[in-house]
């Protein structure tokens, strides 16, 4: 289950991302969620936050999962060269969110913004 934290800057249109354990050492596991915009709804500057319009009716959400081998923390800016294994998937609506988040992001306390996270992206 996400955070009221996290749900509203998904709401609000900003990443977020999670560092995950992996079982390889040297390797580094990501997810990442990316709020993209659905067609044919109403955006005026924020005024989905209050809105009578649900996030789900704003927002599809594009999961990535990806895992980065060891040396990429040195060459962030061309952290693609380091992918080891790359996943996408996109949800439509809340049932579809839960499901990959709960099977890709086992502690969603985990998540954060963007901008407090390691991810590279």
């Amino acid at each position: 289950m996400l955070s009221t934290r996290i749900a509203n800057f998904l709401n609000a249109g900003d990443q977020v991302a999670a560092r995950l354990p992996t079982t390889d050492t040297g390797e580094t596991c990501f997810v990442r969620i990316r709020p993209i915009p659905k067609p044919g709804v109403p955006r005026e500057e924020r005024r989905y936050l209050n809105s009578t319009w649900s996030m789900w009716e704003y927002w599809d959400f594009e999961f990535r999962r990806f895992v980065l081998r060891d040396g990429w923390q040195y060459d962030e800016w061309n952290y693609d060269r380091y992918i080891v294994q790359d996943d996408r998937k996109t949800t439509h609506d809340p049932k579809a969110f839960e499901d990959v988040l709960r099977a890709w992001v086992p502690a969603a306390d985990t998540l954060q913004h963007m901008t407090d996270s390691s991810c590279p992206e």
